[in-house]
């Protein structure tokens, strides 16, 4: 009776530990999708680009609702819930089922857990209820999961707006050619320090827990970037802050820099071709990079007075390809009006048809030496 109780225990002991093993095994396939259709939340849209995602990453245990029947896909994420995603992703991957106890505050459990689990690095306070900006969104949730569960499926280099030395690029990138993210247009912008909002992270979530929704793509060489990056490089001068290009043409002094205005980098020209009589025409030709326009800001320097107009080039008073350039508007800063004096009017059209075609023409030699493309990369006609 005893070698039967014995062996009973032994066969018991040996389930159990065989069930654990399988339990404790790592893995992807350890996120499983519910059986049961939930109903579909209020304020998600069937046709919103993020309903699919959202109802995966329900289906997979990933996210909940905020109560009421709707999952808010506009709302901000903050850095506590990113580190109870990235903890809950770690678990279910090696084997747990994604539960915490519950501490006061709520988060502190979270924290604790991703220290432990080398998930978040070092041990300073935060304030973890401030809104998790996308770079730290994508550090957070790049340290849940080890290599060997984000195989490459994409080849990605660099991003329009990661500096390759920024301590989440490595993150990031990593992420991109998994496959799990996929940047906000076709050049793969990541816009690393805006908020990251729900129905983003549900897509997120539900591509880092099933590879079959991971997405292949090609993302479109980013003219612009590239040559900013290279007059970085090759820079010889500052404008500001911005590492700057200086060089003389026929006598006349050209800045070649790169700049942002409302979010927009540029191609900055700055040109200074003197002016008889003691005139100086300064011409800044701003070219928004992956736009259809051109920003030319024209100042004239007379008897040290400035005046300043500002000339939308893209509607009709610059035009490259009919080469004219048209004056408009009044000019009244510093109490002088030149609106009705046709000869400076006529010299401002002159010089500024001479320094814009200059400048247009510069940059398109700057790209094709290069080997960055041409003008119509950037989005100008030929």
């Amino acid at each position: 009776m005893k070698r039967w109780i014995a062996l009973a225990l032994s066969l018991a002991l040996g389930l159990s530990l065989s069930l654990s093993g399988l339990a404790a095994e790592e893995g992807l396939a350890n996120f499983t999708r519910s059986a049961e259709a939930a109903e579909p939340f209020a304020d998600v849209a069937e046709d919103a680009w993020y309903a699919a995602p959202v109802a995966d990453a329900r289906a997979l245990g990933l996210v909940q609702g905020v109560g009421e029947g709707n999952f808010n896909p506009l709302g901000d994420v903050s850095l506590a819930e990113t580190l109870a995603l990235a903890c809950r992703l770690h678990d279910i991957y090696h084997g747990g089922d994604g539960r915490f106890a519950q501490t006061e505050p709520w988060y502190q459990v979270y924290v604790d857990a991703a220290r432990a689990r080398g998930i978040l690095a070092g041990t300073g306070e935060e304030d973890w209820t401030a809104l998790a900006p996308r770079s730290r969104f994508a550090v957070l949730l790049r340290a849940a999961f080890p290599e060997e569960a984000l195989d490459a499926v994409n080849t990605v280099e660099r991003l329009p707006d990661v500096p390759e030395d920024a301590p989440y690029a490595p993150a990031v990138l990593r992420l991109y050619r998994a496959g799990v993210l996929t940047g906000s247009d076709e050049y793969g912008t990541f816009r690393p320090g805006d908020p990251i909002t729900r129905a983003e992270v549900a897509a997120i979530l539900s591509r880092m827990a099933d590879p079959a929704l991971r997405t292949a793509f090609r993302l479109k060489t980013d003219v612009g970037a590239e040559l900013l990056r290279s007059i970085a490089q090759r820079s010889d001068s500052r404008y500001g802050d911005a590492p700057a290009l200086r060089f003389t043409v026929d006598g006349d002094e050209y800045l070649l820099y790169g700049g942002e205005a409302d979010g927009v980098s540029q191609l900055c020209f700055m040109i200074h071709p003197a002016v008889e009589e003691g005139m100086e025409l300064e011409v800044e030709l701003r070219v928004p990079l992956r736009s259809d326009r051109t920003l030319a800001t024209v100042r004239l320097r007379f008897d040290g007075e400035t005046m300043v107009e500002t000339l939308n080039a893209w509607n009709g008073e610059f035009s490259p390809t009919e080469g004219r350039l048209q004056i408009d508007g009044f000019w009244s800063e510093n109490d002088l009006n030149v609106s009705n004096d046709s000869g400076m009017r006529r010299a401002m059209r002159d010089w500024g048809e001479y320094c814009a075609h200059t400048a247009l023409g510069l940059l398109d030699k700057t790209l094709r030496d290069r080997s960055l493309g041409t003008l119509q990369d950037l989005g100008y006609p030929a």
